[in-house]
């Protein structure tokens, strides 16, 4: 059977519940009682605990058994997504949480929309995570302009573009394999300015995506999804 899963406090064999949200959504619509068993996770770990307290301020637990995350990607994938409508961030950062990336940078280009709300796009992903057994939500970073990413914290960088004669990133799964830590960038619905594009085929490794054109966050699934099958 399937646990409920939430975020909480840890502290040696013992839980808590603090968040109102939570609290509202396991007392009041999932009407869960005392007694009953839940999964907890605290991007650590996962647990199984059984609610011992349960009132309108307050979740306490008692753990009964602890796990290793096995649901954690074995390297890091960090997103640098060009700022689009909120509908579309808002898919992005879902689906991408769900795939398991790790830190996602809302990114300022020529084209791009303002920055995001970050707080709301935190809460997606935690809920993302849940839905989907991951231990870990995907960090939603400070925006950050294009000529400010730190491509050497990276062992492999990628630039991923559209209706291009670039390599297929199956090409270039060797790097994959052998990097320890990866980012990819994408770029906004009105693409990247000529000076953009420039600057990015110095720094990083361009990949075609093929004769389409997709969407930005259809985009980003895609490369995170690829990138995963040959870490």
């Amino acid at each position: 059977m399937r646990l409920y899963t939430f975020f909480a406090e840890i502290q040696e064999d013992k839980a808590s519940i603090d968040d109102r949200k939570e609290i509202n959504h396991l007392k009041n619509v999932l009407r869960l009682k005392k007694g009953t068993l839940v999964r907890l996770i605290d991007g650590k770990y996962e647990y199984k605990a059984k609610i011992e307290i349960l009132n309108s301020k307050q979740v306490s637990l008692s753990i009964i058994e602890k796990s290793v995350d096995i649901y954690s990607l074995s390297k890091p994938i960090d997103v640098f997504f060009c700022i689009t409508k909120q509908s579309s961030i808002s898919e992005a950062v879902k689906h991408l949480t769900e795939i398991g990336v790790s830190a996602f940078f809302p990114t300022l280009s020529r084209f791009s929309f303002k920055s995001p709300n970050t707080d709301k796009l935190s809460s997606i992903s935690r809920e993302s995570s849940k839905q989907c057994l991951a231990v870990k939500s995907m960090k939603i970073e400070k925006s950050v302009k294009i000529e400010e990413i730190n491509f050497d914290n990276y062992d492999l960088f990628i630039f991923a573009k559209e209706r291009d004669g670039s390599k297929a990133i199956s090409q270039i799964s060797n790097l994959i394999g052998n990097a320890h830590k990866i980012a990819f960038i994408i770029g906004p619905e009105g693409g990247f300015s000529r000076e953009e594009k420039s600057f990015l085929e110095k720094k990083a490794i361009p990949i075609s995506l093929g004769d389409r054109i997709y969407r930005s966050e259809t985009a980003a699934v895609a490369v995170a999804s690829l990138i995963k099958e040959f870490l």
